[in-house]
């Protein structure tokens, strides 16, 4: 009787080819769907089968190839054989296999691949089968590949190679894993070299370029002149504002006052997010803050705002808050240099962490001949539709031509529009901001990035689709001749290939499925520095509310003063847990827990008119020092004033960020307040 050995996460590790050849024939014997993990960057209903979808593990045999990561080179052709679960750079998931990396190998050897996407730890394999590409018209990856080796649907293994079989090669290079397990690719590489580029941010007052126009002064024009390029697009109202990200191999002339001593390159190293206090991981977590707070504030701050945020915030212009936020993190600046070597300036978003900043896209490529006509119509929306734009970026960047038949390039060079969405806001892309530009680029011909969020209704992306691409009925011909019976097959490609009419019910329930909101760490990463009550009085940043409440001032204190009653009057308010064995009077410690966020915080302070408390930890960087006040004072009609002081010094390098988030936090606060005032007490005190 065969052994399927499972993981706990109920993955198959494979040794070698024959133990896939083994799996596989096992599988199509009983009946159950083979699918790869890969390095998981791809959405969840892409990889799994559904079973797995459906909480079954072991009613697929679903592969990790991380134990097949060797790597051969042949010198006189400069060309690599490496194994498909090997990482292209380092494994920061902790998903992958501990040794270098291709590209560091290629590299070490002083080798190089033409181009790269914007991260590096996907595996070969499954950059390949998803369509990924780099942003440039000149550089591609269809004549790097020049052979692989492929387990069917039967288990019978196929060596494909550029010069004896051209066609099979290009059918199953972007085939998405429905024509077998590939188990080795054979690659064709070129000399290594440094890139040298820079960055910048403007308006359309400070544009070197017009991004809407056609000709020589338009974006497509940029696209085909600079080697490699991309551009994000803040077109939010009262934002507008684009980052220019342009390199090119360098020359001997770009060598000049560049190298040391001992003739190595001196780098300038490129940084996708300014840094804020000198650590991009601060920074990543304001702007996961950030956007959090945008992306919930109509419908609440995450669900615990909604929909008193709105109410909160109408008045104050919410609009002017939001694009306030974004301004602050994208300053206009003169252009920032860059260089470095290929392996580590081209892949520019590497330092950005999925877990920090968790998004999720959508990808569409249109041919780069419409590309003034694209911007021109996104511009049209982002004006005319509100919401339409999100509160996050539009990344578009260029395409180079596909072999390929399923690559998005196949058809020539191409514009590709890939809307940003974190991943903490409330609802679902598909039915929004993407379902926009599926409506909006219909009749231009678009096709879409397999890995990446596809349209929701599935039948009627597939015949769009299928009139995309050219060689769409060649593919699923080819797909069925290597698997006929439809081992790796799952409802959510049947549905999205137009070969079943069957809804994936369960893909689309987990086909974006990532963290609920913003991550809260076990620990609280971010330690304050210690204060006492005199920070109320000195600290340089304060929010400052009151209010009188129609209660007697211990029923007020009461409700305010105990944590664990917080979730009866604070928005986004979950729990707290103490620490500490006396849970009043000075020294009580204990954590609060916000839907966005963890405070951990120490008692200073406990009288009848007084509760103050310091805060000493948060899983978001906030400030340095902060503390807490409340002051209860009874008013003669026997009702309560209270007065909330909230008062913290600000990391440095944060000051841009001060302003908006005050408002958001204030207009926060004053609901707690609001939802307290209306509280019906006399039938409470009454019961």
């Amino acid at each position: 009787m065969f052994d399927v050995v499972r993981d706990a996460q109920g993955l198959v590790h494979p040794r070698d080819e024959a133990e896939v050849v083994a799996l596989i024939r096992h599988a199509r014997a009983k009946g159950l769907t083979v699918r790869v993990r890969g390095s998981g960057h791809s959405i969840p209903a892409s990889i799994h089968a559904d079973a797995r979808l459906r909480g079954r593990l072991e009613g697929a045999v679903e592969l990790s190839l991380d134990r097949m990561t060797s790597t051969r080179f042949e010198d006189a052709r400069r060309r690599v054989s490496v194994g498909a679960g090997c990482r292209l750079g380092a494994d920061f998931t902790g998903r992958g296999h501990a040794g270098p990396g291709l590209l560091d190998q290629l590299h070490a050897r002083g080798w190089a691949l033409p181009n790269l996407g914007g991260i590096t730890h996907q595996t070969v394999s499954g950059f390949f089968l998803t369509g990924s590409a780099g942003g440039s018209v000149m550089y591609g990856f269809a004549h790097c590949l020049v052979g692989l080796r492929i387990v069917d649907g039967t288990g019978q293994v196929h060596v494909l190679t550029r010069e004896e079989t051209p066609d099979r090669l290009d059918a199953v290079a972007v085939s998405m894993g429905l024509c077998g397990v590939i188990t080795e690719l054979t690659l064709e590489c070129i000399e290594a070299y440094d890139v040298v580029g820079e960055e910048a941010i403007f308006d359309d007052a400070t544009a070197d370029f017009d991004p809407f126009a056609d000709g020589e002064k338009g974006f497509e024009a940029l696209m085909r002149r600079e080697e490699y390029s991309r551009l994000l697009w803040w077109p939010q109202p009262g934002v507008n504002r684009f980052q220019l990200w342009t390199a090119k191999r360098m020359t001997e002339r770009d060598y000049d006052g560049a190298r040391d001593a001992d003739g190595k390159l001196i780098p300038i190293v490129y940084s996708p997010i300014e840094p804020i206090a000198g650590s991009i991981e601060i920074a990543q977590r304001a702007a996961a803050m950030a956007l959090g707070a945008l992306g919930g504030w109509r419908t609440g701050l995450a669900e615990a705002l909604t929909p008193q945020l709105v109410e909160s915030l109408e008045w104050l212009g919410a609009e002017k808050v939001e694009a306030a936020l974004l301004r602050a993190f994208t300053p206009i600046t003169a252009p920032r240099k860059f260089r470095q070597p290929w392996h580590i300036g081209l892949p520019m978003d590497d330092p950005m962490s999925d877990e920090l900043l968790p998004t999720s896209f959508t990808e569409l490529w249109v041919p780069l001949e419409h590309t003034g006509e694209v911007m021109r119509r996104l511009k049209k929306l982002y004006a005319e539709v509100p919401g339409a734009a999100g509160h996050f970026a539009t990344e578009l960047y260029a395409g180079a031509t596909s072999s390929f038949w399923m690559a998005p390039g196949h058809a020539g060079p191409t514009v590709r529009i890939n809307p940003f969405w974190y991943d903490g806001f409330p609802g679902d892309p598909r039915a929004t901001v993407f379902a926009h530009l599926f409506e909006l680029f219909d009749d231009l011909g678009y096709r879409l990035h397999w890995a990446k969020a596809l349209p929701l209704d599935a039948q009627a992306s597939s015949k769009q689709l299928a009139r995309n691409f050219s060689r769409w009925n060649d593919f699923l011909a080819m797909r069925k001749v290597l698997d006929p019976d439809d081992v790796f097959l799952t409802s959510y490609w049947s549905s999205h290939l137009g070969l079943s009419a069957a809804e994936p019910k369960e893909a689309h329930a987990i086909a974006l499925q990532r963290t609920n909101f913003l991550p809260r760490p076990a620990d609280l990463r971010f330690g304050f520095l210690p204060c006492d009550e005199s920070l109320c009085e000195t600290a340089s940043q304060k929010i400052e509310l009151e209010t009188v409440i129609p209660a007697s001032r211990d029923e007020v204190r009461s409700m305010m003063c105990n944590p664990e009653r917080g979730v009866d009057w604070m928005p986004a308010f979950q729990g707290a847990q103490f620490h500490s064995v006396e849970r009043e009077g000075r020294g009580a410690f204990f954590d609060e827990r916000f839907s966005f966020m963890t405070l951990r915080m120490r008692l200073l302070r406990d009288t009848p008119d007084e509760w103050t408390a310091a805060i000493e930890g948060c899983s978001l960087p906030l400030a340095t020092r902060m503390i807490e006040r409340l002051l209860f004072e009874e008013t003669p009609e026997g009702h309560t004033r209270v007065r909330w002081v909230i008062a913290f010094e600000p990391i440095k390098g944060m000051s841009p960020f001060v302003g908006p988030v005050l408002v958001l936090f204030k207009a926060w606060f004053a609901r707690g307040l609001k939802n307290l005032k209306n509280r019906d007490w006399s039938t409470r005190r009454a019961a």
